[in-house]
């Protein structure tokens, strides 16, 4: 398993005791993998893409934690190659109602429908800014082999998502930087400190400690070559 696979594993198993850091987890996995959709009755549904099972794993336990789901309130489809991408439904309108207005994605009086990358009220406290990089992070990160150089990246489809993101990691006085790559723009930080430090404020901190050992090797390494 690579050491990005390893961090979202660990990520995934974490779950906030605060309702509003699940919310902004939550927002964020949205953000990233979500979509609104109509049936072929045009009953408004939510769809969730991924290719990542703990993605999908968190997903419903998020969901089941706000709003009291439950297992059969999920409709899960696999297609691709080795049914690689998987769809997860919320079709039930109560829920559909609730998850929509939570996420601020609607008027109070539902009568417009508005996805949003992160509604601000979502991530005004620090723990829930916190949260919602660790779901941008499952929904769309990976970190590079450390054992070969340090690179963050988490891939946005729309330059004004980048920024916004962005912001939020610099809030945290973290060195993030936007590029663009084809159709995607891409948040990534360098440098193993600035990894560390993220690890950390994601709530990854097994990870962060095999990282923090990664970088005391080769330093050493680097100290004996240089002698």
């Amino acid at each position: 398993m690579s050491f990005s696979s390893e961090v979202k594993e660990e990520l995934g198993k974490r779950l906030d005791t605060a309702r509003h850091c699940q919310i902004a987890e939550f927002a964020a996995i949205m953000a990233f993998c979500g979509k609104m959709r109509s049936d072929s009755g045009e009953e408004m549904q939510i769809e969730v893409m991924t290719e990542n099972e703990v993605v999908l794993r968190k997903f419903i336990l998020l969901a089941e934690s706000i709003f009291e789901m439950e297992e059969h309130d999920f409709v899960i489809e696999h297609e691709g190659k080795k049914n690689s991408l998987m769809h997860v439904y919320i079709k039930e309108p109560v829920y559909v109602t609730k998850i929509l207005m939570t996420l601020k994605w609607c008027d109070e009086q539902f009568t417009q429908i508005e996805p949003v990358f992160v509604h601000p009220i979502l991530v005004q406290k620090e723990c829930c800014k916190k949260a919602f990089i660790r779901g941008a992070y499952l929904a769309a990160g990976s970190i590079s082999d450390p054992n070969k150089f340090y690179h963050y990246e988490i891939v946005c489809e729309y330059e004004e998502d980048a920024v916004q993101l962005q912001e939020l990691l610099l809030y945290f006085e973290l060195d993030a930087k936007v590029i663009q790559r084809k159709r995607n723009y891409i948040v990534y930080l360098k440098e193993g400190n600035n990894i560390t430090d993220v690890l950390n404020l994601m709530g990854a901190v097994v990870s962060q400690m095999n990282l923090y050992n990664i970088m005391i090797l080769k330093g050493m390494r680097n100290d004996v070559n240089r002698k």
